[in-house]
């Protein structure tokens, strides 16, 4: 696994060695359509941001516009500084949408950042508080989250992932894109983007393919 530049959380190894016991796949993250162009290449500026994903703090701090964010209520200001990610696609939400969304796959290295945090439950539930998600970072708090000492079960299905600040280009292994005209249009300028960033000498560009949300919920 390439850990990349980021701090380490100091039980780093035995996180690894967890992912591979429970044989756990990529982290998801679902998000509209039109975020894609941004988030793949950030529009040119005095200080154009890196690619990725970003919190929203700092989704405000380059004033980078997103379309339909989903909100945390009160504890908004204290989790500003957070992408939420889940093992599964939260269906309820999801199907809410106006329009079928985009699924983004993201690396379990995330996992092993200082500061990244797991909440045992949708994080905007009253059920759990911010004092609680942001305590719960060290293995034995990821481990809780799943129903068994083996496998990839969880106690809850909509327990979550939330990572600080920013997560690379290079983080994202794919880009799940709607079956609509959407989605099939989004996936032409990626692809032109993709070979577009390859000129320029970056070669790390997620995986393209279109298809359900359903498959990862």
């Amino acid at each position: 696994m390439n850990l990349g530049s980021r701090s380490l959380k100091g039980e780093w190894e035995d996180f690894e060695a967890c992912f591979k016991r429970r044989r756990l796949g990529s982290l998801k993250h679902f998000t509209a359509v039109e975020n894609l162009d941004s988030i793949v290449c950030p529009p040119a500026g005095p200080e154009r941001p890196a690619a990725g994903l970003y919190c929203r703090r700092l989704l405000r701090r380059h004033s980078l516009a997103v379309a339909r964010l989903h909100g945390w209520g009160g504890k908004a200001d204290r989790l500003d500084d957070y992408i939420c990610l889940s093992f599964h696609l939260p269906a309820g939400i999801v199907r809410r949408e106006a329009r079928p969304p985009a699924v983004l796959l993201i690396d379990l290295a995330v996992i092993l950042w200082e500061g990244t945090c797991f909440c045992r439950t949708n994080s905007a539930s009253r059920n759990i508080s911010v004092e609680e998600i942001l305590a719960y970072q060290d293995l034995a708090a990821f481990e809780s989250l799943f129903s068994h000492a083996e496998g990839s079960r969880l106690r809850y299905r909509q327990a979550e992932v939330l990572v600080r600040n920013h997560i690379s280009l290079e983080r994202i292994q794919g880009i799940l894109l709607p079956e609509t005209a959407e989605g099939r249009s989004a996936l032409k300028r990626l692809r032109w983007l993709k070979w577009r960033l390859r000129l320029s000498g970056r070669w790390r560009f997620p995986s393209l393919k279109t298809g359900s949300w359903q498959s990862f919920a």
